[in-house]
């Protein structure tokens, strides 16, 4: 068992080389970690100028109700109720759209935490 002591990232690391050093393993559920640390670490990793999502919240205004928004953020995860916002497109001909690689996406600040637009650097691929 981990212990609560450590890092997430370094908890993430383990787990990472966990997963090399044994390709047929199988994680069920990695929810334990997302916590205010690791979410806060996330949000923190954003550039400053990262364009808003479809909610039009931008990093800083965000950023002015953090422990709330991350609070609550966590207390959805861990629910399994949160259910993200969809990517704001923008700049993609409705025929283009179809091309993931003309398509400009852009999720919600809370978003790009949880869904990886500033993952924790682990050294590795989960």
């Amino acid at each position: 068992m981990l212990s609560n002591r450590e890092s997430v990232e370094t908890k993430l690391q383990r787990i990472a080389e966990k997963a090399q050093k044994e390709p047929d393993c199988q994680f069920t559920s990695l929810f334990h970690l997302m916590d205010k640390e690791l979410l806060r670490g996330c949000f923190e990793r954003l550039r400053k100028e990262a364009a808003s999502g479809i909610d039009r919240v931008t990093k800083e205004e965000y950023g002015n109700d953090l422990e709330a928004n991350l609070t609550g953020l966590v207390e959805r995860l861990h629910r399994m109720a949160y259910i993200p916002q969809p990517v704001r497109r923008e700049g993609v001909h409705p025929e283009a759209a179809k091309h993931e690689a003309e398509a400009a996406g852009y999720p919600c600040a809370g978003g790009q935490a949880d869904a990886g637009g500033a993952r924790p650097d682990i050294g590795g691929d989960l």
